[in-house]
């Protein structure tokens, strides 16, 4: 091979392995990121994903989404589910001292087969909760419950009268109700307690 043919294909190969690394911009010169969709004023989305009725299952990475039933959803491996972006809240309150009480939600309801009842499947991922006084270290309840029965049953203990728990991995199904109850050890009561639920649904 003559030397200009070498010098040809020297740079063919080096262009190929800059291309290969450069940020890629779709409608955009000057992409920001290693990909970056500028849709302008062209009135069209810049993104789009298929929906799908069935969560994917195979070759499955953090940080991977789908349009999961009409709704985002992203892959969380430390859980192993698919969980919606959306999260909700869920919240239990009672004033006063509370000893061995349900906790009130949605008002004033305590009944245990009374609480939220949820439209789809989920997964508690969260739990914050405080309170104004009273026993630092109370233990609550959080029932997952059908048809009056139990399906699980998770303790959930304050520290300095409060909790933020990130590593929650609670699941629960379309249909169940989600319960909480403050227990008594023997130890005193907790005053004025609330206590939030994150949830995020599963597929």
């Amino acid at each position: 091979m003559k030397k200009p043919q070498i010098l040809a294909c020297a740079a063919v190969l080096l262009f190929g392995v800059q291309i290969a690394k450069a940020q890629v911009g779709i409608g955009t010169i000057n992409p920001t990121a290693q990909l970056t969709i500028d849709a302008g004023s062209s009135g069209i989305a810049p993104l789009e994903l298929t929906n799908t009725s069935t969560a994917p299952t195979t070759n499955l990475n953090a940080g991977q989404l789908a349009v999961i039933n009409n709704e985002l959803y992203y892959y969380e491996p430390n859980r192993g589910h698919w969980l919606s972006v959306t999260t909700i809240p869920i919240n239990f309150v009672r004033n006063g001292n509370v000893s061995n009480q349900n906790m009130y939600f949605g008002g004033r309801i305590t009944n245990q087969n009374a609480g939220a009842v949820m439209p789809k499947n989920g997964t508690i991922v969260h739990i914050s909760a405080t309170s104004s006084g009273g026993n630092a270290t109370k233990r609550f309840e959080l029932r997952v419950r059908n048809g009056g029965a139990n399906v699980s049953v998770t303790d959930i203990n304050l520290v300095d009268n409060g909790l933020n728990d990130d590593t929650v991995d609670i699941d629960f199904s379309a249909g169940d109700n989600i319960a909480l109850r403050a227990r008594d050890d023997g130890n005193g009561d907790i005053t004025n307690p609330s206590v939030i639920l994150w949830v995020k649904w599963r597929e």
